[in-house]
């Protein structure tokens, strides 16, 4: 996979952009409301694209990968598995939610501990970061 080109990046940017003013288009605005929110997406439409630096990348997935050996994390993921739609799709949805109690709390801490030499090639290939 190669990196990202500006160009991809003023897409993602235009498609944003597009998105958000469909959303408002659709809310009940005063016109001072509507003033204040056209210069806002016209500063955000006008703004330059930055790509993070490979270090400001790399820390930031080594942050959230980290992350997931905090015992709050192991406890939301436990939780939003057991009780968010994940298990009760399954057939045997108390089945699903043992395994998840299982194998969650021993799983994220296995995966913390694995080498990170795919970090600096998902900031350059997948993110665009520069060097």
């Amino acid at each position: 996979m190669g990196t990202l080109a500006p160009t991809t990046f003023n897409t993602m940017k235009a498609f944003t952009f597009l998105l958000l003013v469909g959303l408002v288009c659709g809310q009940d605005w005063t016109c001072d409301e509507c003033a204040e929110g056209g210069e806002a997406l016209g500063a955000f439409a006008s703004s330059e694209t930055s790509v993070p630096d490979c270090g400001a990348c790399s820390a930031r997935v080594d942050g959230a990968t980290d992350a997931l050996a905090w015992e709050e994390t192991i406890t939301a993921w436990v939780s939003g598995l057991q009780e968010e739609g994940f298990c009760g799709a399954q057939e045997d949805p108390e089945q699903c939610k043992e395994a998840v109690a299982f194998l969650i709390p021993l799983a994220f801490p296995v995966l913390v501990a694995q080498p990170r030499d795919w970090v600096d090639t998902f900031c350059v290939d997948i993110r665009g970061c520069e060097a």
